[in-house]
């Protein structure tokens, strides 16, 4: 390779990593991503040092379903906005605590931070188990809540938790957590991940993959959400998209070779033990779709497979007719 096409692949490589990357409302993140708003509303995000997700700054709209704010702050009056507790002070969109609240600076082992809190990286963060309220102080969370202990029927199910979207689960001890691909707060609910099918996603083109996960489109709406194409599905949470059966690059049943089997329109079920629907030799089309269209090796437009067919039946008919 080229030594100056590497340094220069190394360097946007680098400049890439220390830039760190755009992250969406309540999506993971660390200091050196930028949390951005795709909402159109007054929302200003930040990467809080507690949560280490995007939240909502002070003062900005929120949501009172959920508790989105950052660390100090809660969504409260009307309309609903994200405004400082107890004992902190709003400062550059964010909650200053006055004291050794969550989120005040700390040195492990010389500070001691409020009951149920402790030194976590050089910050004071309330304890497992428990949440920062809006009086000041953390509190265990309540009994089938996130965090909140629970009683299981049997691993990784609903059991008492109240959250639609949690497990009770037996490896943390008996406690409401978030099932996988969504994501809360303890005492709060489960809401689903960024970039995950039903999840929030950034894109900036019509039919855009934009920041979704494999197969999954980001809708052009305002609130940009992961969604399945057409001939594909997936369920919110997932990941990304399958196709599904039947369709081009699906699953199908078949008896013989070279059969369409179960496939749908132009497809064709594959013989081998796990049947696929596949284009004829000499078609192609596109993963969930049903037509096959000839391949376009000259740039003439593709034909349908069937209705080539049709096309030589009907001049067939036409010729006998003529005779």
């Amino acid at each position: 390779m080229n030594f100056l096409v590497l340094t220069t692949i190394i360097t946007l490589q680098t400049f890439v990593t220390a830039q760190g990357a755009e992250k969406l409302l309540n999506e993971a993140c660390d200091s050196t991503d930028t949390c951005v708003d795709i909402s159109g509303t007054n929302i200003e995000l930040t990467c809080d040092v507690i949560a280490k997700r995007c939240l909502i700054k002070v003062g900005k709209t929120c949501d009172g379903t959920q508790n989105l704010c950052v660390n100090g702050a809660f969504c409260q009056g009307s309309p609903k906005v994200c405004s400082c507790g107890t004992d902190y002070t709003a400062a550059s969109g964010l909650c200053g605590p006055t004291g050794r609240q969550p989120g005040a600076d700390c040195k492990s082992g010389t500070t001691t931070c409020i009951a149920n809190a402790a030194c976590t990286e050089g910050v004071c963060a309330c304890n497992d188990g428990h949440n920062l309220v809006e009086a000041g102080t953390c509190d265990a969370a309540g009994a089938n809540t996130i965090g909140g202990s629970c009683t299981a029927t049997s691993e990784n199910t609903k059991g008492s938790c109240t959250d639609t979207n949690a497990v009770c689960s037996a490896t943390s001890s008996g406690k409401c957590v978030c099932k996988d691909g969504y994501v809360g707060i303890v005492g709060g609910g489960c809401s689903i991940m960024p970039n995950r099918v039903g999840g929030l996603c950034k894109t900036d083109t019509a039919g855009n993959k934009g920041t979704c996960g494999d197969k999954a489109v980001c809708s052009t709406t305002t609130n940009g959400v992961c969604q399945c194409p057409r001939g594909h599905k997936g369920n919110d949470g997932d990941t990304g998209c399958n196709v599904m059966p039947n369709k081009l690059g699906g699953s199908c049943t078949t008896n013989t070779a070279a059969s369409r089997g179960s496939c749908d329109g132009d497809g064709l079920c594959s013989a081998t033990p796990n049947g696929v629907c596949e284009c004829p030799q000499g078609y192609q089309g596109q993963d969930g779709d049903t037509v096959c269209i000839l391949q376009n090796n000259g740039g003439a437009a593709g034909v349908s497979m069937w209705l080539l067919v049709y096309m030589l039946v009907a001049g067939l008919c036409l010729t006998v007719f003529v005779v």
